[in-house]
């Protein structure tokens, strides 16, 4: 269901010219702090400027051949943010209050993880490697990927490292030999396998709570407490220009959809991984604006 871009672009051409729209760009609602229902509020949590200082994130506009570059990832802990500052190759760490703690150097790629207890990993499709960070013995190691490709780092349930390169098909680090080894799993984060009962349900619901809907993706972000679910939906809506409406919808165990949450795309610089649902229910967004970086919380109320 989730529509690749090239497609989503050439259908752009096409509406372009039958409608005479203009340009694509994010709808332009009013930002709210507050959820549809009122049940989440956003907070931002960490601001960053851009430069190669400590503490400011890199950035490359982009040009007429050239294209915008930024933080690509970013991780939340308890205790910690973890910001990927790709252009500057290293990724820095700041307490939740927003203090610098301290940088990482030496890692860039398109993708980051951290495990519990700090440890750091970096994908960087341009070597097929990822790089891992031990924080107690500040030590780094690198492990090589078979292939040449792209793709983003998860953990499974076994608390083991992948690299996922399509819905079907993972490299897993086998340890203590540091190698990856190629696997065929499951879809388990796709929307698509979702139980079949709760996906009725949720798509009878999408239907009807999605206005006139020319062209989008749906993506299963995870589950949170109590079995409750969470869906990203992104929406191009009909108007003189053509607007970009994106939200993540929350559903209950039983598929009643509860609340809605404004995400808004406005990016200067577009991250790999730009939301992340923490076992709460809480989510977080990394979002780079043109003068700066945020980090915003949308928190449960309540």
């Amino acid at each position: 269901m989730k529509v690749a871009l090239s497609l989503v672009m050439f259908v752009l051409l096409i509406i372009s010219s039958v409608y005479g729209l203009a340009i694509y760009q994010q709808s332009r609602e009013t930002s709210s702090n507050f959820s549809k229902e009122g049940q989440y509020e956003k907070f931002t949590i960490l601001k960053l400027g851009y430069g190669n200082e400590t503490g400011k994130v890199g950035l490359i506009e982009g040009g007429e051949d050239v294209l915008p570059s930024g933080p690509e990832s970013f991780a939340v802990t308890d205790a910690k943010i973890y910001i990927l500052d790709t252009v500057n190759e290293r990724v820095q760490i700041f307490h939740r209050d927003g203090k610098f703690d301290h940088a990482i150097l030496n890692m860039r790629g398109s993708d980051m993880v951290v495990k519990n207890g700090g440890t750091v990993f970096v994908f960087d499709p341009s070597l097929n490697t990822v790089l891992e960070y031990q924080p107690v013995t500040s030590s780094m190691a690198r492990y090589r990927i078979p292939g040449n490709f792209v793709g983003s780092l998860e953990f499974d349930e076994n608390n083991n490292l992948n690299v996922r390169i399509s819905e079907e098909k993972v490299y897993t680090l086998n340890m203590p030999d540091g190698k990856f080894e190629s696997r065929t799993v499951p879809e388990r984060y796709t929307y698509e396998k979702i139980d079949e009962r709760r996906r009725k349900i949720v798509e009878k619901q999408l239907v009807v709570a999605t206005d006139v809907n020319i062209l989008g993706s749906i993506e299963y972000l995870g589950d949170g407490p109590s079995k409750s679910m969470f869906v990203i939906v992104e929406e191009l809506l009909p108007a003189r220009e053509i607007h970009v409406k994106k939200e993540i919808r929350w559903y209950d165990s039983n598929g009643r959809l509860k609340d809605f949450i404004p995400i808004e795309i406005d990016y200067v610089a577009h991250p790999t991984r730009e939301l992340i649902l923490d076992e709460k229910g809480n989510i977080y967004h990394l979002r780079p604006l043109q003068n700066h970086l945020l980090v915003e919380q949308w928190r449960r109320r309540g």
